[in-house]
């Protein structure tokens, strides 16, 4: 869990047995803690790949298909235009990004970069 998701996992710890600093602890203790977590913990979410809590993305479930019903019963829909978005697609997916930001650890990292693309490399 910890290479997973350790900011997760000290969130946790903090929120549901006020441990400020799980390092202080025997690890089979941590272990035990850990794997007591709710489902809904952000690390065990994290291990699952959920990016929300499961009730979250039932109730998103639950309005896509009320609005597919409401949709469906409309002009729009026999003309198969204006289709709702799905509340649940969006906010399981990771937003894409426009642009690239490349970080360099130093100047002289930098400057080889910038001299690699100006020389068209």
């Amino acid at each position: 869990m910890i290479t997973t998701g350790e900011d997760e996992l000290v969130c946790d710890l903090w929120e549901t047995y006020q441990i400020r600093n799980w390092r202080e602890l025997p690890v089979k203790t941590v272990a035990v803690l850990s794997f007591g977590l709710p489902d809904s913990s952000r690390i065990k979410r994290k291990m699952a790949g959920m990016k929300v809590p499961l009730e979250t993305l039932l109730s998103a479930v639950i309005a896509d298909r009320l609005g597919i019903l409401i949709w469906m019963q409309t002009k729009d829909a026999q003309k198969k235009r204006n289709m709702p978005r799905s509340i649940a697609e969006l906010i399981n997916t990771e937003p894409k990004e426009e642009k690239k930001t490349q970080v360099f650890d130093s100047s002289e990292d930098f400057l080889k970069a910038w001299n690699r693309i100006a020389k068209g490399e």
